[in-house]
C-alpha cells in the first residue's frame, strides 16, 4: 500500500520518480513513521486524520459515481457491443455453458438484450407520439427504457 500512494504521488510530481528506487523508499518511510509518530499524539490527533480521510476516501468517491450515474455501451459497431454479440454467438454454439453477464438478460430464442437509453438525431420527433429513448410507439408511457438488440 505505501508503494502505491508513493508511486501516485510521484505521476503527480514527476511521472519519472516512480520508478527511483530511492525516492520511493523515501517516501514509504516518511508515510509509515510519521503515521507512527502521529499515534504518539492520542486519539484526538488520529481523529482529526480519520475524519477528513473517510470524507475523501468514500464520500467524495461516492458521490462521483452517483453523479456520472452510467456508461455508454459506445457505438453500434464498437467493441462492447462487438464483444457481446460473441458471447452471444459461443452460447448459442454451445447450450449449456451459457455466460451469465450482469445486465444481459437472455431470451428464450437465445438471444442477448440490454436495457439502454437511446440518442435520438436532432429533429427525430415529429409528431411526438414516442418519447425520447423508445424505438418502439407501443413502448412509450411505459417508464421503462426500450430494449436494444
Amino acid at each position: 500500500m505505501l508503494s502505491f500512494v508513493a508511486a501516485a504521488v510521484a505521476y503527480v510530481v514527476e511521472p519519472r520518480l516512480a520508478n527511483e528506487q530511492v525516492y520511493l523508499v523515501i517516501v514509504m518511510l516518511a508515510v509509515f513513521w510519521g503515521l507512527t509518530l502521529l499515534n504518539f499524539f492520542g486519539e484526538k490527533w488520529i481523529m482529526r486524520m480519520n475524519n477528513p480521510a473517510v470524507i475523501i476516501g468514500t464520500l467524495i468517491p461516492a458521490a462521483v459515481l452517483i453523479a456520472l450515474g452510467g456508461e455508454s455501451a459506445g457505438a453500434a459497431d464498437g467493441p462492447l457491443l462487438e464483444y457481446l454479440a460473441t458471447l452471444e454467438a459461443v452460447d448459442k454454439r454451445f447450450p449449456g455453458f451459457e455466460h451469465d453477464i450482469h445486465g444481459v438478460q437472455r431470451g428464450a430464442d437465445g438471444n442477448y438484450a440490454i436495457e439502454c437509453l437511446t440518442r435520438e438525431p436532432a429533429g427525430a420527433r415529429s409528431n411526438g407520439s414516442q418519447r425520447a429513448g423508445h424505438e418502439h410507439p407501443e413502448e412509450a408511457g411505459t417508464g421503462a427504457p426500450a430494449l436494444a438488440r
